[in-house]
């Protein structure tokens, strides 16, 4: 029994053979396009995307060929699959010993985490060596730009280095204290100081004996879940919060925030193509992905009333989230745009 075999036949169970098991890697990996979003939301997977981001193709297709060895899953489609009549009873009794952990937040913070992350161990590397007055180490990461933010973090704030660090050690030990003791554990062992190399999830994974991907999402639970308290928590957490990037766009993606500028002025579709020399279909993901966070977003705009009730009835007499088998039903009048708009307002 294991964790891994737990959420690959989860994600197969809750897609339904209608996404292929390349739409599971993106979602996992963190892909920000506005078919994978929306799937993540479609199928009720926001909590688990970037929750793998280190995840390959060939894990991802090793995994699912095994389980279909074993007559746990059918092939639907190219390869897309769902669960057999075995595998539907293996999961349900791996849902007795597995679940989610709480704290995933997904889309909503997993861009922050992973910045606010990269930061947090460059400055706790730092500070570590400076306390014991060590100037030359190697830095965890080679990334100048998180570098450089670093280096500008030390050189604006007006603690000393004792001062610094007490202060980051007080919060983070506040922070942790608010998640389990295996979240705890292997947030701290990532983390490299003096005389110490963080580890790295297999091998904290082989420590507590776990799978490697429980403790995958253990961690990204601990940290997304870490940086929303943060964010409640401004005056509690004053050091920490300034590790986060505020001005990352959490909800939409950079290049749909620019079409959302063009909606905004009133350009149509076309134009809004011409000025950003983009392809049509490109432009409507973007619309899609504007429609999915934000509420108040008229998608009217693009599907006329009877075409969205049409729709609509479909998509309730099918009970399906198959694009194709909603267009055959609706019939050439109406586009997968107008189609995926609707899904979107709906909830489907």
């Amino acid at each position: 029994m294991s964790f891994k075999r737990y959420i690959f036949l989860y994600l197969i169970d809750k897609i339904k053979g209608e996404r292929s098991i390349y739409g599971i890697y993106h979602l996992l990996k963190g892909k920000r396009s506005s078919q994978t979003i929306q799937d993540s939301m479609l199928y009720s997977l926001q909590k688990l995307f970037q929750s793998m981001e280190n995840i390959t193709r060939k894990e991802i297709e090793s995994a699912y060929e095994e389980y279909e060895r074993e007559g746990l899953i059918v092939k639907s489609g190219q390869d897309s699959y769902i669960l057999s009549e075995n595998g539907r009873q293996c999961l349900t009794k791996y849902q007795y010993h597995y679940q989610l952990p709480d704290g995933l937040m997904g889309f909503q913070y997993a861009a922050q985490a992973k910045t606010f992350w990269k930061r947090l161990r460059v400055v706790i590397q730092s500070l570590s060596h400076l306390i014991h007055y060590e100037k030359a180490y190697l830095p965890v990461t080679n990334e100048r730009d998180v570098l450089e933010w670093v280096k500008a973090f030390f050189k604006r704030l007006e603690y000393d280095r004792f001062e610094l660090a007490a202060q980051c050690y007080s919060e983070l030990e506040v922070l942790l204290s608010h998640r389990s003791d295996h979240e705890a554990f292997i947030f701290v062992q990532q983390l490299s100081g003096y005389k110490k190399v963080g580890l790295t999830i297999e091998q904290i994974a082989l420590s507590v004996h776990l799978d490697k991907y429980e403790t995958m999402l253990l961690f990204q639970a601990c940290l997304q879940a870490s940086v929303k308290e943060i964010l409640d928590n401004r005056s509690k957490f004053s050091t920490l919060y300034l590790l986060i990037e505020l001005n990352e766009n959490t909800s939409l993606t950079s290049s749909a925030n620019k079409t959302y500028f063009y909606i905004k002025k009133g350009f149509p579709l076309h134009k809004i193509a011409e000025h950003r020399r983009l392809s049509i279909g490109t432009i409507e993901d973007h619309i899609v992905e504007i429609a999915m966070n934000e509420p108040d977003f008229n998608v009217m705009n693009y599907i006329p009333h009877d075409d969205y009730v049409k729709v609509k009835k479909a998509i309730a007499s099918l009970s399906t989230k198959r694009l194709r088998a909603i267009k055959e039903r609706v019939g050439d009048g109406i586009s997968y745009f107008q189609i995926r708009l609707v899904m979107v307002k709906e909830g489907v």
